[in-house]
């Protein structure tokens, strides 16, 4: 997806598999041209790419033509979600979903971006500790920005996330939290919400959220920065419109003309 939650969770998956040496490519739908989750023309050019495994993150879960699709093409799919499934799911190798009537989890509360984190802690060597000083702060921004519950076992993975967000070495973060102006202060749950997460969310809805993606996984700071900047600025044109609908609201015309 092209919100935190979705762009976070790629970010994660990402890392996770180019540290396992995977060879990945990334795909985050256009808002404007296709909309959410899966579609029948995503996945023709994602399979002419030589793509033969497809794992989806914070959708999939009613892709049920786009599934069949990509079975028909040779690839397989795995389905990493957060919404409501029904008991019947599309096929795939593998369908990673709380909401799955046969899932026998007791926390069901996450945001896409915490199956997603679910997913590598069962497939990592690594202890649960290690992970979470890995890719907790990406969990703790996709987790605020997709506003869940913050109690179980997303509120332990926040509460760490936090400290990590507060000393990160990551670069694109770092430069996110400069160009937010909350570098050096201290990083709460709230400066997730107001000051990082709105400027991931804006750059999906104003231009492309591969920008937002590109600025979590930076490893120089540069790179970083320029993406940053890039974000704030998509940030700076959603408030001036939704200032401009704001203004016409109050002088009574109906913003939806």
């Amino acid at each position: 997806d092209y919100d935190a939650d979705g762009v976070t969770s790629t970010a994660l998956l990402y890392l996770y598999l180019k540290s396992e040496n995977a060879d990945v490519i990334t795909y985050i739908p256009d808002r404007n041209s296709e909309g959410y989750g899966l579609n029948l023309d995503a996945v023709k050019e994602i399979s002419e790419k030589g793509v033969k495994l497809i794992i989806t993150v914070d959708n999939g879960i009613s892709a049920f033509n786009e599934a069949d699709y990509i079975s028909s093409l040779g690839m397989d799919l795995v389905i990493t979600d957060h919404h409501k499934a029904s008991h019947t799911i599309p096929q795939a190798v593998a369908v990673v979903d709380p909401h799955r009537y046969d899932c026998p989890s007791e926390f069901k509360l996450w945001a896409g971006v915490g199956v997603a984190f679910k997913l590598v802690c069962a497939l990592s060597d690594k202890t649960t500790d290690e992970l979470l000083d890995l890719y907790s702060d990406l969990v703790t921004i996709g987790t605020i920005g997709d506003i869940v519950s913050l109690t179980g076992e997303n509120r332990a993975i926040v509460k760490h996330g936090l400290k990590i967000l507060n000393k990160t070495t990551r670069p694109g973060v770092k430069a996110l939290k400069q160009i937010a102006g909350v570098d050096g202060k201290e990083i709460n749950a709230s400066t997730v919400a107001f000051s990082l997460v709105p400027r991931i969310n804006a750059i999906g809805r104003i231009s492309s959220a591969e920008e937002a993606f590109r600025l979590l996984i930076s490893e120089e700071e540069g790179n970083a920065l320029f993406y940053a900047q890039t974000v704030d600025s998509s940030n700076v044109t959603r408030q001036d419109v939704e200032k401009i609908i704001s203004d016409i609201n109050e002088d009574g015309y109906n913003a939806s003309l």
